[in-house]
């Protein structure tokens, strides 16, 4: 063969190989397509994602005029495409083979409000507060408000001088990740785990603060303290203070000294974020999902218990119940992440002594009969954290027929609540919980209609930063 014909078959090959790379990735799309036209049935819920998933438009003249309604069919057949979770899952694994782990899921990096210097703080104004609607609803006759809150603060001055003089326990392994990894936009993931970045907000500092010291000036008058307890992200436990600093991330320690000396003398402030950093070589945090682990919940119990003067049980007190294979929401927030995925979580839970019923009430107004620590053995991957209080419910009783002092508490709380009432259900009679971002009754007459001693309110730190949830925390308080 003479070298003309050798490079005339030559580009006879390389157009015949030129054709293919056109032709099959062309036929593949154009099957996928078909196949996404002719299935009939198409999801409408996203389980990784947790969302209900973009519903066909209706048709008006206006939309189709300017476009939009068309638009909105393409939307609504790519959200609603077979098999969507999966071949999410699949391209970020065939990404991942050429080495294109960075995504941006929740847009570009920003910067937090500063921190203002705490010397300069004061506390928040509650002289204005009016009491009137709290006297709508008078205890029960056999309380004694009164005598309950002078008790408390005997117990509380104790415990705390107990925990002055204990002696210093061995030093906890040191578990800061100093190692940099990926950033997918707010969602930081390192060392096969994934972190939301935590951004400061002022004004919704101070508007939380105002809540949680309006709601004790209102109440503190009929005997009921005022717990406060602010719960620190897995960034803020985690990782180091340098590469929370690169990232944009806010320290959440100073955020909390602010939003506590904002706060009037009456409220009781739990602030578990040292003690949290102290542990923070143990499952603290799940690495796929943004809440926290029953261990961390139980170490911030144990903060929350040396405040009020109890004793905490010990972790060997109760019985234990694991669910592995759990991905949360950061798997979801990372276009399912392999990194997240190849390790996935296991949720461990602790189930109460004294009983393990409880009754809630759910968004349809119905009542339910449930557990405390359901079995999430066949819950799915995505929602093994709902073991916990069945999930975030608007109104929830619990009552322990061990105890029969009367003793009562409202949990005010977001889902980072769910694993830490459990622990709570063997120091009370009565414990009501309420999800302020669902319940819409009032807090006060719950309160005193059913001779509530203590109100504590629960929230991690990125419920903190966000103006519109910390409105909704500041509706319910002072109701």
């Amino acid at each position: 063969m003479n070298k003309k014909e050798f490079l005339r078959k030559r580009k006879q090959v390389k157009k015949k190989y030129t054709a293919l790379r056109i032709l099959v990735p062309l036929c593949c799309l154009i099957l996928m397509t078909v196949i996404g036209l002719i299935i009939p049935i198409r999801p409408t819920v996203s389980s990784v994602e947790k969302r209900n998933l973009t519903s066909f438009p209706e048709f008006s003249v206006g939309d189709f005029l300017d476009g939009t309604y068309t638009s909105n069919i393409s939307l609504w057949f790519a959200d609603t495409f077979p098999m969507r979770d999966q071949l999410i899952a699949g391209n970020d694994m065939v990404t991942s083979l050429y080495g294109l782990n960075e995504q941006q899921i929740y847009g570009e990096m920003k910067r937090g409000d500063d921190i203002p210097d705490l010397d300069s703080v004061e506390s928040v104004d509650t002289s204005g507060v009016n009491q009137s609607e709290a006297s709508q609803a008078e205890p029960q006759t056999g309380s004694e408000p009164e005598t309950q809150q002078d008790s408390q603060t005997e117990v509380q001055t104790e415990a705390q001088t107990e925990a002055q003089t204990e002696p210093e326990t061995e030093p906890q392994v040191d578990g800061t990740i100093h190692d940099e990894g990926e950033t997918f936009g707010t969602v930081y993931v390192a060392d096969n785990r994934a972190f939301s970045v935590y951004y400061f907000n002022q004004t919704a500092a101070d508007t939380y603060a105002q809540a949680i010291s309006t709601c004790s000036a209102i109440l503190s008058p009929n005997g009921i303290t005022v717990y406060d307890i602010l719960a620190p992200t897995s960034i803020g436990v985690n990782l180091d203070d340098q590469l929370q600093e690169e990232l944009y991330s806010s320290n959440q320690g100073d955020a909390f000294q602010y939003i506590e000396k904002k706060m009037t003398d009456g409220v009781q402030v739990v602030n578990p974020y040292e003690t949290l950093r102290s542990h923070n070589s143990e499952y603290l945090y799940f690495g796929t999902d943004h809440h926290w682990t029953a261990l961390g919940a139980y170490y911030t119990y144990t903060e929350f218990a040396a405040k009020k003067g109890i004793t905490p049980h010990t972790l060997d007190e109760f019985q234990t119940m694991e669910f592995p294979g759990f991905l949360g929401t950061f798997y979801a927030s990372s276009n399912q992440a392999e990194a997240l995925r190849n390790n996935p979580d296991t949720v461990i839970a602790y189930v109460p002594n004294g009983t393990n019923d409880m009754t809630y009430i759910s968004y349809d107004g119905l009542e339910y009969q449930w557990n405390i620590i359901s079995d999430a053995t066949e819950y799915d991957e995505n929602s093994k954290y709902m073991c916990f209080i069945g999930g975030d419910q608007p109104y929830e009783e619990i009552h322990n027929p061990e105890i029969t002092d009367g003793s009562a508490c409202i949990v005010v709380k977001e889902s980072y609540g769910n694993a830490f009432v459990p622990f709570l259900v063997d120091h009370y009679q009565d414990v009501y919980v309420v999800d302020y971002r669902y319940y819409e009754g009032s807090l006060s007459y719950l309160a005193l209609s059913n001779n509530v001693q203590d109100i504590i309110f629960l929230n991690n730190a990125e419920a903190l930063s966000s103006e519109d949830t910390v409105n909704k925390i500041y509706s319910l308080a002072v109701s």
